[in-house]
């Protein structure tokens, strides 16, 4: 194509837009990449792959060099939505440190890079789970920060260098949701669900070849941060659904050791079996069903447990009384697919009963990438491009109500998604009811 028809076409502006507003107000990119998403056919930026990939390199490396010094607070918090931003780096990946560091050391007054007011020091424990308690960090706190982030944001260049030398469409695809507002929001934090994020990727891509090796993996993860037990319930389903016997006694053995080893250390060492004083709860920055309850507790002036009940059992009550169709046909996807689908569909489900900041979204894209895919209608992924959102005041007007109509939306395009998971999950159950294969011989 030459010059002046690239001038005339409106695909290249879209992408130079996307570019632009990446680096001057990205509070409005997820609006963009939202009308992307839903109404352009993403092979019509086959001449613009390399804005894309570009912009989407160059803002992880920009977050990267911000992170080095205190002289770039500013635009650390700038490539930072205003409902989150902080001038502390990798705030989440400091204190997971700082918690480690203080099982075997001690920490006094250590402030979080580069914060004149946040500190911490021993006795501190983030108390993921039973590992989170035990395993010790004896390094330089500032040091591992920068080393870890590093090997995260080397993982995301390549895997976007991966996707940009596949089709048009994979890698759109991939790039507007490595930049969606709760990916950015992990990264900033840089908690420790991202490695969740980086493992269980790599552990279900290598799953056909090391079973019992990912799975290991997998329950260690679960030991330190209990939520990715919900990735080896859905290979033990997916497991029954192929009526793999030795996986299916493997991943269930693995499920026991997970339950005894979190009961025996509630019980000896934390005293407690489920944190119930964190709730995070706010329409702009969290979700869950716990969360959910809690906002409209509030201005309902109805008890959070009762309105937690019915958010829970209505979509439930729905998929189970629905027709059998369903807008996925999960058995038209490969065997992969299939086993990325179902071990994020329950990791989802898992979450979804409870209260979560938004930088845990990013824990189900490849459930999103998997699905989309596969299907027409795309509102049940709308809430990936909205959560969390903080829209800047434009010409001098205060956006605040169009981001809760937004944020709003939102949360019916999440509640679809977990009626939708719930629907396809009944259906392939009952479908395949046979347990003969896991009888002995």
């Amino acid at each position: 194509m030459n010059r002046t028809n690239i001038f005339k076409d409106i695909n290249f502006y879209t992408a130079l837009i996307f570019l632009l507003l990446t680096f001057i107000d990205i509070s409005f990119l997820s609006i963009l990449m939202l009308t992307i998403f839903l109404v352009v056919d993403f092979q019509k930026y086959d001449r613009y792959k390399n804005i894309f990939f570009v912009t989407v390199s160059s803002f992880y490396i920009a977050r990267l060099i911000f992170s080095f010094s205190s002289k770039f607070d500013n635009l650390w918090k700038h490539i930072s939505l205003n409902n989150y931003s902080s001038v502390e780096r990798f705030w989440d990946l400091q204190l997971n440190l700082i918690s480690m560091k203080c099982i075997l050391g001690n920490v006094e007054n250590y402030y979080l890079k580069f914060s004149s007011t946040s500190y911490k020091s021993c006795p501190y424990s983030a108390k993921y789970g039973p590992l989170s308690t035990k395993v010790p960090f004896f390094g330089d706190i500032w040091i591992g920060t920068i080393i870890l982030s590093i090997f995260v944001i080397i993982f995301l260049l390549l895997l976007c260098f991966n996707f940009y030398r596949m089709d048009t469409k994979t890698f759109i695809t991939l790039a507007l949701l490595l930049m969606t507002p709760s990916m950015n929001f992990l990264i900033e934090r840089m908690n420790i669900d991202v490695f969740i994020l980086i493992f269980s990727i790599i552990c279900l891509y290598y799953y056909k070849d090391y079973p019992k090796f990912t799975v290991i993996v997998l329950l260690i993860l679960s030991l330190y941060k209990i939520h990715p037990v919900g990735l080896l319930f859905g290979l033990l389903f997916f497991s029954h659904l192929i009526k793999n016997k030795s996986q299916f006694n493997f991943i269930f053995n693995s499920l026991v050791i997970f339950f005894v080893i979190y009961f025996l250390d509630s019980i000896f060492f934390t005293n407690t079996i489920l944190d119930t004083e964190w709730r995070p709860a706010g329409l702009d920055i969290t979700f869950g069903l716990l969360s959910d309850s809690i906002i409209l507790s509030k201005y309902l002036n109805i008890n959070y447990v009762i309105i937690y009940i019915v958010l829970l059992i209505s979509p439930i009550l729905l998929a189970l009384f629905s027709k059998t169709d369903t807008e996925l046909e999960t058995r038209a996807m490969s065997m992969v697919e299939q086993r990325y689908f179902f071990a994020y569909s329950f990791l989802f489900l898992i979450n979804f009963l409870y209260a979560n900041y938004d930088y845990r979204l990013p824990l189900f894209i490849p459930l999103i990438f998997v699905m989309s895919k596969y299907m027409k209608n795309k509102i049940p992924f709308v809430f990936i491009f909205l959560m969390p959102l903080s829209l800047s005041p434009l010409a001098g007007l205060d956006l605040g109500t169009l981001n809760s109509i937004i944020l709003i939306f939102g949360r019916f395009s999440i509640y679809y998604f977990y009626y939708l998971l719930l629907k396809i999950i009944k259906n392939r159950f009952l479908s395949s009811l046979d347990f003969s294969y896991l009888k002995d011989k």
